[in-house]
């Protein structure tokens, strides 16, 4: 199947996209922003109510909320209602300002829940004046009006995603996008700790406790390395509980090597990229995921059914150091019932995609070490053995001319059959900057998703004898190479050097040590498709998008789930907001507003379906997980 292309607004039209329905009989879908109300009153909305150039749109105007039902995530997000009177100590000129009005009670207007804009999504084209898919309407899908002696309020799911929708449409996640970009949270600079903090305490603080959560940033148990936050939402102990994760650090930002007008610390946008370090990697994806969530919270009246705890760590791109022990150190305070969280790309940008955990990665280094120093070849060639040789040879016997692994014990014995059932749809590369695939390389046997998720590879990825920048004629005393394993749950890492070995000696290759490298090991981590929560993360994906979801049982890269999984002990869930050609970790690293959209209405609908459904699907789960 060859992915489909999708330019501003538009996802290629998906072959099971859900047909939009009608309104029902007698509701009307929309009222115009000056029609008269029931009272006398007019809904609200700003005058005009249309669309705006561009450049106007980045930050939403603030209207006059009837009743607060949520704090918002970011200053100036839209409020809904009518228009209750300037405020006290306001002119009634200029922005309105959001104001509690306790004494007035609202009932929301019941609408059709399957408009164009909110299920055609991100696979509906728009109109030409929506540059980017992005559009100023005159009211939300939602309308609270005055209604006094009615205390009554009608949340869908519908709505909770109309919500998140119009967070993308008005530019308000744009604008708290620029303003996370902006922080310049390179860990991998011991100078940059300072701004590790700050990112937290300035910056996310704020706003989450908007949302009801207490917060607490904590030192990294590893001295000078970034910190740690801890962010908990209890609406009720008896309630199911979601952890939730992310980190806020970035890659350096490379600043001299991107394109022209673009700077790893602005938000930019072209066509349907949105530019600027983070912006993928990671700090787009869990504040696609906060967003949501406060929509969702507006949707429900202020209660969500069920618990939020949220982890941010400022080490990822450093190698996560802490994050292990500081969990097991926090156990009890990160106790849930399930883990959902966002990193790395989709399987390609117009499918939605599940992952359930990921590959692990073992790093190693052979070497040959013969004697000090290099020796004239003209004197000595043929005389001294040459170690790079020697070392090519050995690797040469470990994996072939066609990538195919020849030690025993390096590889998984099979791909369990609920995994190969759920690659059988998994289509990899073709898509756009994606390299061309050799589709002779490595295990026949395999199919190309299997190659990736499923099994486990040996790679070189670095090999040196001599000085190959400035080569002389002398026989090297020394060669060295760099190997990783990615590998998959169904192995024991720790039989991989002793394999080596054993190969090595089998072999004639004495000479060539083998040995761990400093790295830590990565674990290797995959929740098992038959897991109730992954067909109902599958079904609600479904639901918002009209697509079939992709599921890949774990990653072929790596993610410090293991801290999760097994250190936690949760079932892990990841749905990914980004896509393959990102250049995460790269100049000119980006999102695609198309799947920014589309991400939040997915997230929005997941966690009202995680409302209704979180109770049952625990009891299910620790039952399946007894009966093993």
């Amino acid at each position: 199947m060859r992915r489909t292309d999708f330019g501003a607004g538009r996802f290629g039209a998906s072959a099971d996209s859900q047909p939009v329905a009608r309104p029902e009989k007698g509701i009307r879908p929309d009222l115009p922003a000056d029609q008269p109300q029931p009272g006398g009153h007019r809904a609200s909305g700003r005058p005009g109510g249309g669309d705006v150039p561009g450049p106007h749109r980045r930050r939403a105007q603030p209207r006059i909320a009837v009743r607060q039902t949520g704090a918002s995530l970011h200053p100036g997000a839209a409020g809904f209602g009518t228009d209750p009177g300037p405020a006290p100590g306001h002119s009634g000129s200029g922005p309105a300002r959001h104001l509690p009005q306790p004494h007035v009670a609202a009932v929301r207007l019941r609408v059709s829940s399957a408009l164009p804009e909110l299920h055609g999504g991100v696979q509906g084209k728009l109109p030409d004046r929506w540059p980017h898919g992005r559009r100023n309407r005159p009211l939300p899908l939602a309308r609270h009006l005055e209604n006094p002696g009615a205390d009554a309020l009608m949340s869908s799911r519908s709505h909770a995603i109309e919500n998140a929708t119009e967070q993308f449409d008005n530019g308000t996640f744009f604008a708290l996008l620029g303003d996370s970009v902006a922080y310049p949270t390179q860990s991998q600079e011991a100078a940059s700790l300072p701004e590790l903090y700050r990112y937290l305490n300035e910056f996310i603080t704020p706003h989450v406790e908007r949302l009801g959560f207490s917060v607490k940033v904590h030192d990294n148990p590893v001295a000078g390395r970034g910190p740690l936050m801890i962010a908990t939402r209890i609406e009720d102990p008896a309630l199911p509980t979601l952890l939730s994760y992310g980190h806020g650090d970035v890659v350096r930002g490379y600043d001299a090597q991107w394109q022209a007008g673009l700077s790893p610390w602005k938000v930019v946008e072209r066509g349907d990229r949105w530019y600027g370090r983070g912006t993928a990697d990671n700090k787009g994806q869990h504040l696609i995921n906060l967003t949501a969530l406060e929509q969702t919270l507006k949707a429900r009246d202020g209660t969500l059914g069920f618990n939020v705890k949220l982890l941010l760590e400022m080490g990822e791109e450093d190698g996560s150091p802490g994050l292990s022990a500081f969990c097991q150190a926090h156990a009890e305070e990160l106790a849930a019932d399930i883990f959902i969280a966002s990193d790395g790309p989709r399987l390609a940008a117009a499918r939605p995609t599940l992952f359930l955990g990921s590959r692990g990665v073992f790093n190693f280094e052979l070497t040959v070490n013969l004697r000090e120093g290099a020796h004239h070849s003209g004197n000595w060639g043929g005389l001294l053995a040459n170690p790079g040789i020697i070392l090519a040879n050995a690797i040469a016997s470990m994996v072939n001319e066609h990538g195919r692994v020849k030690v025993a014990g390096l590889m998984p014995a099979a791909i369990p059959e609920a995994v190969k059932t759920a690659l059988a749809d998994i289509e990899v590369g073709g898509g756009p900057g994606d390299p061309d695939i050799d589709h002779g390389w490595g295990d026949p046997a395999l199919s190309l998703s299997e190659k990736v998720f499923g099994w486990n590879t040996l790679d070189i990825l670095a090999f040196k004898t001599g000085n190959p920048d400035t080569p002389v004629h002398a026989i090297p005393g020394k060669a060295h190479a760099l190997c990783h394993i990615r590998f998959v749950v169904d192995s024991d890492y720790n039989a991989f050097i002793p394999a080596v070995r054993a190969h090595l000696d089998a072999n004639g290759f004495t000479q060539v040590e083998v040995r761990q490298t400093r790295m830590d090991v990565m674990h290797a981590t995959r929740l098992s498709p038959d897991s109730p929560w992954v067909g109902w993360a599958l079904e609600s994906l479904a639901t918002t998008t009209g697509k079939k979801p992709a599921l890949l049982p774990n990653l072929g890269g790596s993610l410090p789930n293991d801290v999760f999984a097994e250190v936690l002990g949760l079932p892990t869930v990841w749905v990914p907001h980004s896509y393959p050609a990102c250049s995460q970790h790269a100049p000119d690293e980006h999102l695609l507003a198309p799947v920014v959209k589309e991400s939040l209405q997915i997230m929005a609908g997941l966690f009202w379906d995680l409302g209704k459904d979180g109770a049952r699907l625990t009891r299910e789960h620790r039952a399946q997980e007894l009966s093993k």
